[in-house]
């Protein structure tokens, strides 16, 4: 199996009340490539938000901010998980 890069930025809504966050991300192949059509999974407070990655592999939330769990997976590639 292949594995897949990420990047995320995290943008915060307000300096002083931040209650929201902005989830923005570009998954990419070992190889470097866009990967569109990439299924991601968030997990934040007993709700489950599903995204897919657009043509050029970018994909983007708008979240509570706390503890959120991702999934990230794509055909033919290795599923990656991690909290923040």
């Amino acid at each position: 199996m292949k594995s897949v890069i990420i990047f995320l930025l995290f943008c915060f809504s307000s300096l002083f009340a931040q209650t929201k966050i902005a989830i923005l991300g570009n998954v990419k192949s070992d190889k470097n490539s866009n990967l569109r059509g990439a299924k991601i999974v968030l997990d934040e407070d007993n709700n489950t938000f599903y995204f897919a990655t657009d043509t050029l592999g970018i994909f983007s939330a708008n979240l509570k901010l706390g503890l959120i769990k991702v999934r990230i997976n794509h055909t033919g590639y290795l599923e990656k998980q991690f909290d923040f």
